[in-house]
């Protein structure tokens, strides 16, 4: 079982978001602030489309310590929401 103190010091050092707008096979990159790529994730957080939301089908990835990759495979159009949190 854990405890608490086990936990001292974590948390969310760093909490960035935004959204892009993805069409079919559409790919780019988003800038973001220096993180720790050994400490930080990206989550891809829905969005919103013309017709069902999978139809845009994005994929976020962390590719380095200030950019964030994003591709769509989908046929549909739409605005897709992300966010990277970096962890102490």
């Amino acid at each position: 079982m854990s405890t608490l103190s086990q936990f001292s010091g974590g948390g969310i050092k760093s909490n960035q978001f935004g959204s892009v707008s993805v069409g079919p096979g559409s790919s780019g990159t988003i800038p973001i602030s220096s993180v720790d790529t050994s400490k930080a994730f990206v989550i891809y957080e829905g969005g919103t489309a013309g017709s069902a939301i999978d139809a845009i089908s994005p994929r976020f990835t962390l590719t380095n310590s200030t950019t964030v990759t994003y591709s769509s495979t989908g046929t549909g159009s739409g605005t897709a929401y992300w966010r990277v949190i970096e962890l102490y």
